[in-house]
């Protein structure tokens, strides 16, 4: 009996977990799916709200969080707050290729975009 009970308590905690997991995945994918169809507030705001839980993510999750919270921020604007969030991506990235040939991409080109506004407002704060 107690063997039973120690089996079924193992089951459930392993469920827990997956269902944990899967649950992370879930909001990371929405907020992929909100971002390519232009929700970009929604996706800033969604993600805002998890990041306490983005060191619970697996690597590939971490990864497109921190690129789908960069790329939200950067097209409403906020390119400081994009910065961390899309260098975080690319260190990840480069340690370990995870993301697909247009989340590449979609990374590559929006860092360069922020590199490419950082380097302007920093000529422009430098003219007369």
């Amino acid at each position: 009996m107690r063997a039973a009970m120690s089996n079924s308590l193992k089951h459930v905690l392993l469920l827990g977990v997956l269902l944990s997991a899967t649950g992370c995945t879930v909001y990371v994918n929405r907020a992929e799916s909100a971002y390519n169809e232009g929700r970009y507030l929604e996706v800033a705001e969604q993600l805002a709200v998890r990041e306490a839980e983005v060191t619970e993510l697996g690597q590939r999750d971490q990864l497109r969080y921190g690129l789908y919270r960069g790329l939200a921020l950067m097209q409403l604007g906020q390119y400081e707050d994009a910065k961390p969030w899309l260098a975080r991506a690319r260190e990840l990235e480069q340690s370990k290729p995870l993301l697909t040939p247009r989340q590449r991409g979609q990374l590559d080109r929006g860092w360069q975009f922020v590199e490419q506004s950082a380097s302007e407002r920093s000529r422009s704060a430098e003219s007369p």
